[in-house]
């Protein structure tokens, strides 16, 4: 599989397609505003994705959405790129995250549909999707998961407005686009809504179900102790892990249609698990904290008190 690669960083995906591509559908959404992937009967809407960042009107655009579903990103150590998500409806193509957790849901009957409630407000929060097995017949609940989704989220936000607007010709291109991955972050902000959330999901002794991009995965694995086991995804509804991660790489392989989304792993765990984020997977040691200080008292970074 040969992957598409961008001679620079800039944004990857404007309003569901490849930047750069020429399709007359590709045309049609990045000139209405239309997002793929927010859909009424099959019929693409008005990308919901507000931005009040001052480019806007300054470049007057105050009316368009922050079109913007991917940026080009190349990891540490990595010698290509690979678009990463910042938008979390980007993951709702085709549906499919949901009909690949649905496999978590137990208790099937032939009359059982499976629904998909958004945006569920509860005292603990703010759910983003519960999958619910439901039997129309009886009225009854017969299982449900919560799914929680996980887009990332940039520095320099500026930046990547700038090459959005470039590749809609709404502005001249910048020689370079700096922004970058606050993966830090987002892991600080999915670990305390994790461990809210799985602790609520054991009480009622139901799933939590949590979409990723492999981008953030790696990084997680990488710089945390987190320990996840493989699962096999036709496994997942009888495994006993309290807490699924379902995680997904965006496939490129051609510049003008859509990218595809695809499901590369999925990882089980429990709470105890995921609180092993809290811990990181090296520690200096005081003798390197205190050469640290030492280079910048030696620097004049500092600021004395009097």
């Amino acid at each position: 599989m040969v992957n598409l690669q961008p001679s620079r960083k800039e944004v990857a995906e404007v309003f569901g397609y490849p930047a750069h591509s020429t399709l007359p559908a590709a045309a049609l959404a990045q000139s209405q505003h239309l997002c793929p992937f927010q859909q009424d009967d099959r019929v693409p809407q008005q990308c919901s994705k507000l931005s009040q960042h001052s480019l806007f009107d300054q470049f007057g655009q105050s009316g368009m959405p922050f079109g913007a579903c991917s940026v080009w990103h190349r990891g540490r150590g990595k010698k290509q790129f690979s678009p990463a998500i910042i938008c979390p409806i980007r993951f709702t193509q085709h549906q499919r995250i949901f009909c690949e957790a649905r496999r978590v849901l137990k208790d099937w009957t032939s009359e059982s549909r499976c629904l998909v409630l958004q945006e569920i407000g509860l005292p603990l929060g703010r759910l983003d999707y519960i999958l619910v097995n439901y039997e129309p017949e009886t009225n009854q609940i017969l299982d449900f998961c919560v799914l929680e989704v996980m887009a990332l989220s940039t520095t320099a936000t500026g930046h990547v407005i700038r090459s959005m607007f470039e590749a809609l010709g709404v502005a001249p291109p910048l020689p370079v686009y700096k922004y970058g991955l606050n993966l830090r972050q987002v892991v600080s902000r999915m670990i305390v809504q994790m461990i809210a959330k799985a602790y609520a999901a054991e009480q009622w002794g139901k799933r939590t179900v949590w979409v990723m991009q492999d981008i953030l995965y790696d990084y997680m694995a990488r710089t945390t102790k987190l320990d996840m086991t493989n699962v096999t995804p036709d496994g997942a509804a009888e495994s006993q892990h309290s807490i699924l991660f379902f995680i997904y790489e965006l496939v490129t392989q051609d510049p003008e249609q859509m990218f595809d989304l695809r499901l590369k792993a999925v990882k089980g765990g429990n709470r105890k698990q995921v609180e092993a984020m809290l811990q990181p997977n090296k520690i200096p040691s005081l003798t390197e904290v205190q050469s640290t200080l030492e280079q910048h008292i030696q620097a004049g970074r500092y600021i004395e008190l009097l």
